[in-house]
């Protein structure tokens, strides 16, 4: 599996006393028992998060890792703490880990009003650099409406990873043949190569996910590209024993060659 796939988690005692410390406690000191601040599950009190904030409290505060309030908030969907700190003046921009955004939390949990939230107060659907995108997020964890409103807001069909994965490849890889059907109904380029030389077709193939091969094939799919390792999505499938795939493929190639020999003679 793609190692870029996975998202860290926040340890979530870290992310909350960075909460605690930033919104919900005085910033000129923090208690000396952390065992005194509320359960990391407790929703934050509005009316506290407004008074500290107007005495003060650094809203764009960051764990070391760079998490920020609102980080905190869009990874837990909570849209009313999210609003309140956008409105007084959050980082919608604010990067955890190098690269991770408030947008990217959201997106990868599911929240769809808040991706709305962010992305109409003006989050950025599209990475600075080569690197995990939110549409990406969205393509590998199927999650289609937010997928679609990333695209609306002019997300990049074919953005790459440093390693050249596109959402299309995520989408093949893990079998989503509707989120593959919406990328490539927007222009998505179906035999895009990665730093392996892998394409969609090779990544439906890599795993046996029948659905996704025969969208890509309606699609009209390059079937002889060959990988970095000489191998074709048909050989990729038949070398890790996807029969039925393998079948498939090898079908598509035997009509497709019939259908020249046809016009040519």
């Amino acid at each position: 599996m793609f190692s870029e796939l996975t998202m860290p988690k926040f340890n979530y005692r870290i992310v909350f006393l960075a909460v605690a410390l930033a919104i919900l406690v005085f910033r000129f000191h923090a208690p000396s028992q952390p065992s005194s601040l509320p359960e990391p599950s407790m929703p934050p009190d509005m009316q506290i998060v407004q008074t500290l904030l107007k005495q003060g409290a650094d809203i764009n505060a960051k764990t070391k890792q760079g998490a920020t309030p609102l980080h905190f908030a869009a990874q837990h969907g909570n849209i009313t703490l999210a609003r309140l700190l956008i409105e007084n003046g959050a980082d919608i921009h604010a990067v955890y880990q190098d690269h991770w955004t408030p947008l990217h939390l959201a997106v990868q949990e599911g929240h769809e009003d808040l991706v709305k939230l962010l992305l109409e107060q003006g989050a950025r659907p599209n990475n600075q650099k080569n690197e995990f995108s939110p549409l990406h997020m969205a393509a590998q964890h199927n999650h289609l409406n937010i997928a679609h409103t990333l695209i609306t807001y002019s997300a990049n069909i074919d953005a790459t990873t440093v390693n050249g994965w596109t959402p299309l490849h995520l989408s093949s890889q893990e079998g989503h043949g509707q989120m593959a059907h919406l990328l490539i109904n927007h222009g998505a380029h179906i035999s895009s190569q990665n730093a392996l030389g892998l394409t969609p077709l090779h990544s439906a193939a890599q795993f046996g996910h029948i659905n996704v091969i025969r969208i890509l094939l309606d699609h009209g799919a390059d079937t002889s590209i060959r990988d970095h390792d000489g191998f074709t999505p048909e050989s990729l499938a038949t070398d890790l024993k996807h029969n039925e795939a393998s079948r498939l493929l090898r079908e598509h190639n035997t009509k497709k060659t019939d259908q020249k020999r046809h016009y040519w003679t």
